[in-house]
């Protein structure tokens, strides 16, 4: 497992491509990266079952392009993934597949930019202190060194593109409220249900034996 997904600043140049999983570009100057696990991503792969020895799985998968502009490392591009999902109605688990747009800027941790930016009032603020934050800050992240990690942005995107309601189909019917029984009919393949509420239950009818 690596410390951190890190892109040299050497290797950017002045513009460069970064690609995720399986590699199928063909585009010039390409840094692929075959696995995005590392300490800061490990906690969030592996609550939404996001690593698995199966090898055609791919826990994510996706392009990005870094600009070099005036100092600051602008980012862009798409990336996707399928986490497993609780659904809210019926409890049932699923996996969904999610394409998030990825957007951000690094700018120099010693920089005058950084410094006149939100974020570094936020990074030193105390408890309890309010900090207005810009648009801009909330989509710039501050390096240091010869290298660029890209942990905390793919984070934050993963994170944002997370369904706040997961439903395991638009139509899901959810559970009694009385026994939990699950109300749809097909599950989430389309297999056909049996659906019998306890004998406790003001819902239950007797199965009828043909």
């Amino acid at each position: 497992m690596n410390k951190n997904i890190s892109i040299p600043l050497v290797k950017i140049g002045n513009e460069m491509i970064v690609t995720f999983g399986k590699s199928g570009s063909n585009l010039k100057n390409v840094y692929h990266i075959d696995t995005i696990l590392s300490e800061w991503t490990k906690s969030f792969l592996n609550e939404y079952s996001l690593i698995s020895d199966d090898k055609n799985y791919q826990e994510l998968s996706g392009i990005l392009k870094l600009i070099k502009e005036q100092g600051v490392y602008r980012i862009e591009g798409n990336i996707e993934f399928e986490p497993l999902l609780e659904c809210v109605r019926s409890l049932t688990l699923f996996r969904e597949k999610i394409r998030a747009e990825v957007k951000g800027y690094f700018v120099p941790l010693n920089s005058q930019k950084y410094q006149q930016s939100g974020i570094s009032k936020f990074s030193t603020a105390i408890e309890n202190d309010e900090i207005e934050l810009s648009e801009s800050d909330l989509e710039s992240y501050a390096f240091q060194g010869n290298a660029i990690q890209l942990d905390e942005l793919l984070l934050d995107t993963m994170f944002c593109a997370l369904p706040e309601l997961p439903l395991c189909r638009e139509d899901c019917k959810g559970l009694c409220s009385e026994c939990g029984t699950d109300l749809n009919e097909t599950d989430i393949k389309g297999k056909r249900l049996i659906v019998e509420h306890s004998k406790k239950c003001s819902h239950h009818k007797p199965m009828k034996i043909q």
